[in-house]
């Protein structure tokens, strides 16, 4: 039982969401339909599979959404299975959630509906798409546990685990700090060219492209 749902978005928090959405729509990325979900400005954004959701407000630290339907129906399932739920929030003027946090100390937060329409073109950003968000596995033996409870699947390989549930693939790798979404690219030129004409800062390391976002997010690109 997938009692986490299905994954909505990678929540950020930002200081200047303007310059956040500038940022992604110069490497093509699109921007979702979001309505007045929130009582703050919020945007979305995604390469067509996987998307990133800035919040000016609330969300204080990068988090995990889920969509949790009847949330409340499986607060005490949670608790059953050892889970510490950090954050209960009830009531009429906003939605039900749950906060957890894996054993890295990742923020995980459960919703119960949708916060934008998924609504978007068929067309890659300059990055490609993602691949996989690159988490830590500081521990990896209770994070396997922690996400297996939630109800992904894992799979291991030399370097790392996979765990796939609706709408992401995650891999928990020994050597990564803070979470960094990997994107299969196409055409690495036509990317480095927008940068440079742009005046974008980036790294490149062998084959890999690395990029900070504003609000500090970062995105490693492969060809």
């Amino acid at each position: 039982m997938n009692l986490f749902g299905r994954f909505l978005e990678l929540s950020m928090p930002v200081r200047d969401i303007r310059e956040s959405l500038e940022w992604y729509r110069l490497l093509g990325f699109q921007e979702c339909a979001v309505g007045d979900i929130y009582d703050y400005h919020y945007a979305v954004v995604t390469d067509g599979r996987v998307f990133i959701g800035l919040h000016s407000a609330d969300i204080e630290e990068l988090c995990l959404t889920f969509v949790r339907p009847e949330l409340s129906l499986y607060f005490k399932e949670l608790q059953a299975l050892g889970l510490d739920v950090n954050d209960v929030y009830q009531g009429d003027e906003y939605f039900h959630q749950l906060i957890l946090h894996d054993p890295a100390g990742l923020q995980v937060r459960l919703i119960e509906a949708r916060t934008f329409s998924p609504s978007v073109e068929d067309r890659a950003p300059l990055t490609g798409q993602v691949r996989h968000l690159g988490i830590s596995a500081r521990y990896p033996d209770e994070a396997r546990e922690f996400w297996q409870q939630g109800g992904l699947s894992a799979h291991d390989d030399d370097e790392s685990i996979e765990l796939l549930t609706p709408g992401m693939t995650l891999r928990l790798h020994a050597g990564v700090s803070a979470p960094q979404l990997n994107f299969l690219c196409p055409d690495k030129q036509a990317l480095i060219k927008l940068l440079m004409k742009e005046e974008q800062r980036y790294q490149q390391h062998g084959e890999l492209i690395s990029l900070t976002s504003p609000e500090g997010l970062q995105l490693n690109v492969l060809g």
